[in-house]
């Protein structure tokens, strides 16, 4: 192997470790502070905000979709069909 190629894989290897290190740090920020919101906040709030998440990500996937189901049949070109059709 080539000197460029031995860094290359360093390089691949240092930030795949970064990557990996990053993700574990960050899983276990998550459940902590997921055990404090769990133990210090009502689980009347809790419901009431998850409700209403809950509203917004239903209302913001109708609203994209319906938009797509509308256009479609007025596609003249079969092949743009397909596209729409992945994104739904």
């Amino acid at each position: 192997m080539s000197s460029n190629e031995n860094l290359l894989y360093s390089l691949i290897r240092s930030k795949t470790i970064l990557n990996l290190n990053s993700k574990l740090l960050f899983g276990l920020i998550n459940i902590l502070v997921n055990g404090l919101i769990i133990r210090y906040v009502n689980l009347n709030i809790i419901g009431i905000a998850n409700i209403r998440l809950k509203l917004y990500y239903t209302t913001i996937l109708f609203i994209s979709r319906e938009s797509l189901r509308y256009n479609i049949p007025y596609l003249n070109n079969i092949g743009s069909i397909y596209h729409y059709i992945n994104l739904i």
